[in-house]
């Protein structure tokens, strides 16, 4: 999918008599992105430079263009637009607010042009489907669940205060063993880390949870990362093989680790690498955002600039995505601007139960956005904030009542 990145011309407009003149832009552009919700119309604001000079009254105008995925266009209404003046170095600013209507779920593209030949900008606007209202799989449970997980059988573990974790099944509480410290699953695999011993069960139609394989003297520390076959937990990749583990210590991984087929990967800054000391070019300043079946998602800096103007603390503005399986010479498949107001929504803890499913946080709003990517192009899917658990096949929200659960499949449905 093509993503057009907003872009700010600026040139001179026709002088009336004395100097008319355009301020050099030294503040922030406007948002990159809009981010909307499928149905709702939204009112977007954005301030530019404007001439040393006065224009006349109904000089300006803003001539907004909003073109579908299908490639049709919709009206949108210029609710303001005034030229503002400032009152130091006879600068002034043009504010402007234009009226969106509801819109479908998909990438839309809004062009604005500002004239007489102020402005241009381009920006991409993500409409996100609304699940606010998508129950998924209510679960009672005897007490508070602090700390759920689940397998894609039905097993649910939850961590709890007094008991620590426990495993359900249709309701029932089953046999599992004490002194678990962090449980993930992933598929009908779930991997019980203790003290100073890794197990690991298979969630069987007829049989229940069933242990395959464990290995003592366990060495914890840092996140953990699981799949299927393989656990990274501490310095140490354990990997299954019939009823026992192969163990392969790993000296020189740090950062986030993850299993690449025999390779396990780290990012460390913006570079990514290998067990085998195989590092890639550097992407420059980059940030571990997710890690879903099909992409690294990263964020990026679009700007070696803050949004402060400091130079070396740069402004994660944009996410990028690398397709798996990744090798160390992997490089960006593609770049998306990260939305006006949103910020990364990280789920306490550094494990990583087959993945990690990338979220954005809505600022000052009770939303959470769930981003994915396939054939289709890049999508948005409105949550709720209580978003506080999360594996490569589930998300698990506080339900109701302290004793709920709504646990919600990935990915999710269209």
């Amino acid at each position: 999918m093509k993503h057009l990145w907003l872009i700010v011309l600026l040139a001179g407009c026709p002088p009336p008599p004395g100097d008319c003149r355009l301020v050099s832009a030294n503040q922030p552009p406007p948002p990159g992105s809009l981010l909307m919700t499928a149905g709702a119309p939204q009112t977007f604001s954005f301030v530019v430079d404007g001439p040393e000079c006065q224009l006349p009254e109904g000089a300006l105008t803003a001539r907004p263009v909003l073109t579908t995925p299908s490639g049709a266009t919709r009206p949108v209404m210029v609710a303001r637009i005034v030229q503002v003046r400032e009152p130091v170095f006879s600068q002034s600013s043009i504010e402007v607010d234009l009226d969106l209507p509801a819109l479908e779920p998909g990438t839309h593209f809004l062009q604005v042009f500002v004239e007489p030949t102020i402005t241009a900008l381009q920006v991409p606007v993500f409409v996100a489907t609304d699940r606010l209202a998508d129950a998924g799989i209510v679960v009672t449970l005897e007490e508070r669940c602090l700390r759920p997980a689940r397998t894609l059988a039905g097993t649910q573990f939850c961590w709890s205060q007094d008991a620590g974790y426990g495993a359900f099944r249709g309701g029932q509480r089953l046999v599992f063993p004490a002194g678990v410290e962090r449980l993930l699953p992933v598929g009908n695999v779930a991997w019980a880390i203790g003290r100073g011993d890794l197990r690991r069960f298979e969630d069987q139609p007829d049989a229940g949870l069933v242990l395959t394989a464990m290995a003592t003297q366990l060495q914890t520390g840092g996140g953990s990362s699981v799949d299927e076959t393989s656990a990274i937990v501490g310095g140490v990749r354990y990997d299954f093989d019939a009823r026992s583990f192969s163990q392969r210590s790993l000296p020189n991984v740090t950062g986030n680790r993850w299993a690449e087929g025999a390779l396990v990967m780290s990012l460390v800054g913006g570079t990514i690498c290998d067990d085998r000391d195989q590092c890639g070019a550097s992407e420059g300043p980059a940030r571990f955002l997710a890690l879903d079946p099909t992409h690294l998602w990263l964020l990026t800096a679009g700007s070696p600039f803050s949004s402060s103007g400091t130079f070396g603390r740069p402004e994660f503005d944009t996410v990028s995505l690398i397709s798996r399986p990744i090798g160390p010479d992997a490089g960006v498949a593609l770049r998306v601007p990260l939305p006006a107001g949103l910020t990364p929504y990280f789920i306490d803890g550094s494990d990583l139960a087959g993945g990690l499913p990338p979220m954005l946080s809505v600022a000052d709003q009770a939303r959470v956005v769930l981003l994915s990517h396939g054939k289709e192009g890049t999508s948005f899917d409105v949550l709720p904030r209580d978003v506080f658990g999360a594996s490569r096949d589930f998300l698990f929200v506080a339900g109701d009542t302290p004793r709920e659960l709504r646990v919600i499949p990935l990915p999710l449905s269209p």
